[in-house]
Order: C-alpha cells, then sequence, then structure tokens
C-alpha cells in the first residue's frame, strides 16, 4: 500500500473520530445521543426553511437509515421532546412537532452549538472554508461511486440505495 495515502486516511479517520467525539460530547452535556442531537438539528433546518418535517425528509437530507430515524423519534417522543402527527395531506407519513421542553431543549443548545460552529469556521478564511467545503465534498462523490461499485459485486442482483 502506498505509504502517502495510508498516513492520509489516518488522518483521515483521526479528524473523522475527533468531529464525531465533540459532536457526541455536546449531545451528552445536554442530555441527548449524538443522534437526537443530529434529529433536533434536522428538525431545526426544517423550522429554518419553513418546512414541514417528516421522518422521510429526516432520512434522505441527514443520510439516516429510516429505522435509525424511527428509533430516535420515538426515543425523543417518549421523553417528551417531540410528537409524531398524522400528515392531514399524506395520513401514511408523519409530522414532526417539538413540544414546549423539546423547544425549550431546541433553543437551548442548538444556537449555541451554531454559534460554537460559525465561531470555529471564522478562524479560517472565507478561501479555506469553500476549499474544505470542495474537497470534503469531492472525496464523499469519490467514495460512494466506488463503494457503489464494491457492493454491486458482492450483490449484484439488488439495489444499493
Amino acid at each position: 500500500m502506498n505509504h502517502e495515502l495510508k498516513a492520509r486516511r489516518k488522518e483521515f479517520y483521526s479528524f473523522w473520530m475527533g468531529i464525531d467525539q465533540l459532536y457526541d460530547r455536546w449531545a451528552k452535556a445536554h442530555g441527548l445521543s449524538l443522534g437526537g442531537l443530529f434529529i433536533l438539528c434536522a428538525i431545526w433546518s426544517s423550522l429554518e426553511k419553513q418546512e414541514p418535517c417528516t421522518p422521510h425528509r429526516i432520512s434522505e437530507e441527514w443520510l439516516m437509515p429510516k429505522q435509525t430515524v424511527s428509533t430516535l423519534l420515538k426515543g425523543m417522543e417518549q421523553k417528551g421532546l417531540l410528537r409524531l402527527e398524522p400528515s392531514e395531506q399524506d395520513r401514511r407519513s408523519k409530522l414532526i412537532r417539538l413540544t414546549p421542553a423539546g423547544e425549550s431543549k431546541l433553543q437551548k443548545i442548538l444556537p449555541a452549538l451554531s454559534g460554537l460552529e460559525e465561531r470555529s469556521l471564522n478562524r479560517m478564511t472565507a478561501a479555506e472554508r469553500l476549499e474544505m467545503s470542495r474537497r470534503n465534498q469531492q472525496f464523499l462523490c469519490f467514495f460512494q461511486e466506488e463503494m457503489r461499485q464494491e457492493l454491486a459485486k458482492a450483490a449484484p442482483e439488488g439495489e444499493l440505495c
């Protein structure tokens, strides 16, 4: 194996796990799981866009498995943070509504987290931020292509996505 590629992969893993660990630490400090934090982020994003929030939308936009989204939502519903209501347009679809406790938690932790992210990004130049975003997107696209090809070899008869 190419030693330079191996070193870059190790750096990538360290970066990825470091980011994951920081978000997990933030979530736990506020009584959430990492998945629960991302669910709140998804709900906040829908609220900012003034769009209805559904489990399907979270799964699609946040690239989370439907079962994971469902499990996280049920747990948050049991904690009294949200309600799942049938959609009037499509009774099979559920709309996610924050309870007052969920709204309070969202307002307590997400603007502060967003501030941390923005202050961190502001430590880079606009060009550095753009380059980071482009390179991450490029890697994601290449990795998706490689993964799709590899999985097609393992399961040629089934759909992958």
